[in-house]
């Protein structure tokens, strides 16, 4: 499997977005986020989030396959400690009003299934030829897609959203932040995304088409076509 990743500030003056892939065996893990809080809150709340899943799913898949339930429970663990981490991180540096916090969205893919978790609006999406499918669900409110209504970073429980998909060898995942996808229409991204055979011409067509649309937020996507 090939992949390719690319994160930039854009217009603002830090960037609140991180991202991470690892090979845990025979699964191949994919994991983006784009933190809100400001003055470099938000970029702690996301690497936070990030490294922790990455380290609970590590822990548990290295010489270890699980089947799709335990799978779920997997990652629902995974979420709810990265939401304690963002938490407890808040509490120990006096920041518990700062509304810190962060989106995570994760990919694991192992052969020709994908197993997806997702808290808040990044977005999973997969390329089939020349149709686009996105593979999560915005978590926004209604009117106000600024706003979001489920999030890591809050004293409560959470409970990401988890589907399972089929692949097939030749399909293009890319998982990416709003500055991304939010000037975008679905015919933009294919276009952007047929245009070049490497995986880096195609984050050089997405992060221009963004920026020529108009974003002026953080941009970061993250690229694999799947292969045998």
């Amino acid at each position: 499997m090939l992949s390719c990743v690319r994160s930039e500030n854009g217009l603002r003056p830090n960037n609140e977005d991180y991202t991470k892939s690892l090979q845990i065996g025979g699964y191949k893990l994919f994991v983006i986020a784009d933190g809100m809080g400001g003055e470099k809150k938000g970029e702690v709340a996301s690497k936070i989030a990030v490294e922790t899943l990455c380290d609970v799913v590590e822990e548990t898949l290295t010489n270890n396959e699980l089947d799709d339930s335990a799978l779920e429970e997997l990652f629902t663990n995974a979420y709810q400690k990265a939401n304690k981490e963002i938490v407890q991180y808040c509490a120990d540096n006096g920041l518990r009003e700062s509304n810190m916090g962060t989106t995570l969205t994760a990919m694991l893919v192992k052969e020709r299934k994908a197993y997806v978790a997702h808290i808040g609006d990044t977005r999973a999406y997969l390329k089939h030829g020349s149709a686009l499918t996105r593979l999560t669900n915005d978590h926004v409110a209604e009117g106000n897609s600024s706003e979001l209504t489920k999030y890591l970073g809050t004293n409560s429980y959470v409970y990401p959203d988890f589907y399972k998909y089929n692949i097939m060898y030749g399909d293009l995942i890319m998982l990416c932040s709003d500055g991304v996808y939010g000037h975008l229409t679905d015919t933009k991204i294919v276009e952007c995304l047929k245009l070049h055979n490497k995986l880096e011409g195609c984050l050089d067509n997405l992060f221009q088409a963004a920026k020529n649309s108009g974003s002026e937020d953080n941009l970061t996507a993250l690229l694999a076509n799947i292969r045998p």
